[in-house]
């Protein structure tokens, strides 16, 4: 499903996307903190900005949570809630940002040195493979091992070994799981599936201005 672009809009609808995307939001920090509290401090630490045109979310490598509200409020998965008014997938995708901090966000920097795309995507895969075990809900595109032929229960580390094995394809392969969710066919990388902001080594191009020069560079 394809997106408004910002200018496609106009100035009050684009505000009212972003007010209500703050009240989404704030419901999806409820549930991360009701589900996970030991995320507590961590997910309050990060700082939300909203960047209507920024196509997805992530966060910076200084904790700033860059959002698109019109990707968020339009998105079928990102965007919905559940019959308790809980946007359930919108909060596990804030759970898996939280877990790049808790988990990775030293380890990865060697890796991002080599391929900063796939040091994301092999730091997604236990991330949302815990999650899942969780039974945390994550938008359909998040990438897991199997969908690589990989085994499940390996490091961050170990994955970026098989992912490297050969670069493109696993590449061609992440955007493909996307597209195939998405239903268009292929797509780029997104939250939970590759582009989750320079905290899992992998800032967006935008990311930097999205986050008012705050975020790390591109």
């Amino acid at each position: 499903m394809e997106q408004p672009a910002p200018q496609e809009l106009t100035p009050e609808e684009v505000q009212k996307l972003t007010d209500e995307c703050y009240k989404r939001l704030s419901k999806a920090r409820l549930e991360v903190l009701k589900r996970g509290p030991y995320f507590g401090s961590l997910l309050y630490s990060l700082v939300p900005v909203m960047a209507p045109g920024f196509g997805t979310l992530g966060v910076t490598e200084d904790l700033i949570l860059v959002v698109d509200p019109i990707r968020v409020m339009k998105d079928p998965e990102l965007g919905s809630v559940d019959a308790n008014g809980i946007p359930q997938k919108l909060a596990g995708a804030l759970a898996h940002e939280c877990m790049h901090p808790l988990r990775d966000m030293n380890r990865i920097k060697d890796l991002m040195q080599i391929d900063r795309e796939l040091a994301n995507i092999a730091a997604d895969l236990p991330i949302n493979t815990d999650l899942r075990e969780a039974q945390w809900e994550l938008p359909s595109w998040g990438v897991f091992p199997e969908k690589y032929n990989f085994p499940t229960g390996l490091t961050m580390e170990e994955y970026f070994k098989l992912l490297m094995k050969d670069a493109e394809a696993s590449k061609a392969k992440t955007r493909a799981i996307v597209g195939e969710a998405k239903g268009t066919g292929n797509s780029d990388p997104d939250v939970c599936a590759g582009q989750c902001g320079g905290v899992a080594g992998n800032p967006s191009p935008k990311e930097a201005a999205a986050a008012g020069g705050a975020g790390a560079p591109g």
